[in-house]
């Protein structure tokens, strides 16, 4: 849920203007809003100062120091503590900032608390106005020069961004990383501000900055508003005094955390995790974790409704044997399978209850060559089938086979999948159609040079081709993800040209769901993961690296016609990289998402779930 204030600030400006979004695609509910602004003069001078506006009326009194401004009490309250001015004179840019402390008086505690700029539309009629517009396409307004002109020209050349500091070791301008976090994949879509009286629309930006943790109430924190500007050499031309508007108001967690990290020791990175469901809805997730002596091992959770259960101990074999990526998936009896590749050979083990069982010896067609990268699902009987990329001894090329566990053996299905065995194939998906039958998608180099996505479905004799040619179109594909359900929505997802992608088989056609999901499309967006809520509606979550180059988990649901974000992003910290992701939705249509991001202390990734309605 959100709810926000609108604030006015002139670099810092106030307006408080509450609003919720309730369970989507429903529109949020308004609140009636309050509006302060804060005046922010003296920019590049000695001694820059700030107050704040009611009504007309100066309501800031003397603090301790010149800075200093009392506490008012819309909900939170705001005190200055400090304004300055950075001059860059290498590359000839002013910041300007100005650091608030914020105290909770809702009587609650208050998650993730935003500061979002915002744009303010006139409705034509320059009468009655309760705030005035800001300038153009800028959260900016009251731009004025030294001497007291207007320089609203400059309005565009100011910039929101994180607050900044001087590093003598670099003899540099560096973003303070203790400071408040500026956000720069913040999704304006779904906050609605109250618009101020005659006024046509208020615009919130796409970045913000947030407090980093949970406020208490009476709790109190500090936010750095900082603003730049390119410097002009004639020191008149430049930005004197301006306002900047904000919307703020909490924004509780949307994901819903599932326990704490799953990592069998918080010491040692964990990574590549996988997830499948058990019986009663709850998230199984398998992962891979770095060990004290450095190999690494593949581990398994049950989330319990309390509590993450390890089932038993490591399930790779060797536990110096350098295992690959796991997948799991559950045979409808909480007998969990994996598959994992180790030492070049592919295996399978089963959950009994107590321990872990391998089924069969190695899947390999060949044992002398290479084979990686398994996926597994199952079939109408709760049998596992198994995709994987393995070398050909003749062609030398990477290609995809599939078997099928009997309750005895392993028994391949058809031959190798791909279309031309001179070229490679790669990064085998799977899943299985309402009949039980697998239905497989890769990656393949194609005779033009392009890596393509392609889909083959098992009709219980041989392979047969779903669509004419590739799912994607002429560019470089990666990291495909495949589902399917009972009513056959088959639905694949990919990244291409550095954004996200996903298809849908209506039986004869694959039909592209809107355009690319990436928040911003000049973000690298990889590693989609897909689930599929009841009627076949897709849900999605992948990496995305953010204008400041931090990877992200996000999400976005299809709602029949276009995709819409849900959420922020999973990360616990916005600024702590999120490298994988995995999906699974259950039958109510929930989502659960697992996904490795680095620990409050730098020292390794951590594997975290989250979930979602």
């Amino acid at each position: 849920m959100k709810i926000w204030n609108l604030l006015f600030i002139p670099v810092l400006l106030a307006s408080c203007a509450q609003f919720r979004t309730p369970t989507r695609p429903q529109p949020p509910v308004v609140k009636p809003s309050n509006i302060l602004e804060v005046q922010f003069e003296g920019v590049g001078s000695e001694k820059p100062t700030s107050r704040i506006i009611k009504n007309g009326q100066n309501i800031s009194q003397p603090g301790i120091s010149r800075q200093g401004i009392s506490e008012i009490s819309p909900d939170p309250s705001f005190k200055l503590l400090n304004v300055e001015t950075l001059t860059d004179k290498v590359n000839q840019v002013r910041y300007i900032q100005a650091t608030y402390e914020v105290t909770n008086n809702s009587g609650s505690t208050i998650n993730r608390l935003f500061f979002a700029p915002v744009d303010l539309d006139d409705d034509g009629d320059p009468t009655g106005n309760a705030i005035a517009p800001t300038i153009g396409n800028t959260p900016f307004k009251k731009v004025s020069y030294f001497d007291g002109t207007d320089a609203s020209s400059k309005a565009a050349d100011l910039t929101p961004g994180p607050a900044v500091l001087y590093d003598f070791q670099a003899r540099d301008y560096l973003e303070d990383v203790y400071a408040a976090p500026f956000y720069d994949l913040f999704d304006p879509s779904t906050f609605h501000p109250a618009v101020p009286t005659g006024l046509a629309a208020v615009n919130v930006q796409n970045y913000a900055w947030y407090l980093d943790r949970a406020l208490e109430d009476g709790d109190s924190a500090t936010v750095t508003f900082s603003v730049s500007f390119p410097v002009d050499a004639t020191p008149a031309n430049n930005p004197f005094s301006f306002s900047m508007l904000v919307a703020t108001g909490k924004n509780d967690e949307e994901f819903a955390a599932v326990g704490e990290e799953l990592n069998y020791d918080t010491d040692f990175a964990g990574a590549y995790p996988a997830i499948t469901l058990d019986t009663t809805n709850q998230p199984v997730v398998a992962w891979q974790e770095e060990s004290y002596y450095g190999p690494l091992l593949n581990f398994a959770a049950q989330w319990d409704g309390n509590s993450w259960n390890l089932l038993d101990g490591p399930f790779n074999n060797d536990l110096f044997g350098f295992p690959g990526p796991p997948s799991i998936v559950q045979d409808g009896t909480d007998s969990f399978l994996v598959t994992w590749s180790e030492s070049d050979d592919v295996f399978v083990k089963q959950w009994n209850g107590s321990t872990w069982v391998q089924l069969g010896t190695e899947l390999d067609v060949d044992a002398t060559q290479t084979a990686d990268f398994p996926k597994i699902t199952i079939d109408s009987t709760g049998q596992p089938v198994v995709a994987w990329t393995e070398v050909d001894a003749t062609e030398n090329t990477y290609q995809v086979y599939v078997k099928q566990w009997d309750g005895a053996a392993w028994n391949q299905l058809g031959g190798t999948l791909n279309l031309d065995v001179t070229h490679d194939a790669s990064e085998a998906v799977i899943t299985h159609d309402s009949t039980g039958n697998p239905v497989v998608g890769w990656i393949e180099e194609t005779s033009s040079g392009i890596y393509q996505l392609f889909v083959k479905q098992w009709d219980g004799t041989s392979w047969n081709q779903v669509g004419t040619g590739a799912v994607n179109a002429g560019s470089d594909a990666t990291t495909p993800y495949i589902v399917s359900d009972a009513s056959n929505h088959l639905t694949v997802a990919w990244s291409e040209n550095t954004d996200v992608y996903v298809s849908q088989w209506d039986g004869t056609s694959w039909n592209a769901l809107g355009t690319t999901l990436d928040m911003d499309p000049a973000n690298l967006a990889v590693l989609p993961s897909v689930g599929l809520k009841p009627g076949g509606l897709p849900v999605v979550s992948w990496v995305e690296f953010s204008g400041a180059g931090v990877p992200q988990v996000v999400a976005s649901v299809w709602n029949g016609t276009a995709w819409v974000r849900y959420g922020d992003v999973l990360n616990n910290d916005f600024d702590s990289p999120a490298l994988q992701t995995a999906l699974v939705t259950d039958s109510t249509g929930v989502s659960h998402v697992a996904f490795s991001e680095l620990s409050d202390c730098g020292c390794a990734p951590l594997i975290y779930v989250k979930s979602f309605p």
